[in-house]
């Protein structure tokens, strides 16, 4: 119970005194809430970008969520172009071992450089339309704790590779970064593609807004730059993800906390998604 106190005081930072690598499940879970959260001249532009095939789908919200999973089916295909913008290896290392320094091409990056692709007139409709799926993927990226951090111990001297080589038991994932890109076992539920598990995924958004609305984090935490996300999430991970140790089966309490600070992490990704998208097209 202390832990569970300590965890949710500590998100308590990023809200105002009156309140507190996702897998496709939580893609679609920020990308739902971000939409939800665009200006009509936002909407607009955006709806334009995501209509490739006329005709095919005519729900705007549909392939706005769709879009938001595009960088990993990439990558599933062999697309390993934009490899390295899923994350930032900041570093976490223990006395006596010796961190590298990150990519220069990294999640920070892509997400600036993808802001900046819809941002200038001289691209391209293609060229923006590929910016806008990598923006709406990264931005979730960053917003998962592990993807901002690399663990540096005597187990893993050269680097845990955001917790992926971080053993753990558990029936939801063998290491920790699985574990946490599964929502810490929340996203099981929406494996099976079906309409009925799409319709699940816009209520559970529906009620993670409802539970961290917008106005009860601090407005000015809404529009703070992309390498704050990244050290914020660098920070979550070292106080709290690696407080589970490796070979150890997740504990009810770290579980709920955990999932706790997932929502957070979906809520505030939203608001950020679409207060980005709002500023470029405002």
């Amino acid at each position: 119970m202390k832990r569970v106190l300590q965890v949710v005081l500590m998100a308590c930072m990023l809200f105002t005194p009156t309140v507190f690598a996702w897998d496709q499940a939580g893609h679609k879970l920020i990308a739902h809430i971000a939409y939800r959260h665009l200006t009509l001249k936002a909407k607009i532009n955006i709806d334009r970008l995501t209509d490739e095939n006329p005709g095919q789908n005519q729900f705007p919200l549909n392939r706005f969520v769709f879009i938001s999973t595009w960088a990993d089916w990439e990558r599933a295909r062999g697309n390993n172009i934009f490899n390295s913008w899923h994350y930032i290896d900041l570093p976490y290392a223990d006395p006596g071992f010796t961190a590298k320094m990150p990519e220069a091409q990294n999640v920070v990056y892509g997400i600036e450089r993808c802001a900046a692709t819809l941002r200038q007139p001289l691209h391209t409709t293609e060229e923006k339309r590929i910016g806008l799926k990598l923006l709406v993927h990264l931005v979730g990226d960053i917003h998962q704790p592990l993807h901002n951090v690399t663990r540096y111990n005597a187990n893993h001297p050269t680097g845990d590779h955001g917790g992926n080589a971080y053993r753990i038991h558990s029936k939801t994932a063998n290491n920790l970064h699985a574990y946490w890109d599964l929502g810490c076992g929340e996203f099981r539920r929406f494996q099976t593609p079906s309409l009925q598990t799409e319709t699940a995924i816009q209520k559970y958004s529906v009620g993670i807004e409802e539970r961290y609305p917008q106005n009860s984090f601090i407005p000015a935490r809404l529009t703070t730059k992309p390498i704050e996300w990244a050290r914020e999430g660098h920070d979550l991970a070292v106080l709290f993800v690696y407080e589970l140790k490796e070979k150890e089966t997740p504990s009810r309490e770290y579980h709920y906390a955990g999932k706790q600070i997932m929502e957070q992490r979906i809520a505030i990704a939203g608001y950020r998604l679409a207060a980005m998208l709002n500023q470029i097209y405002n």
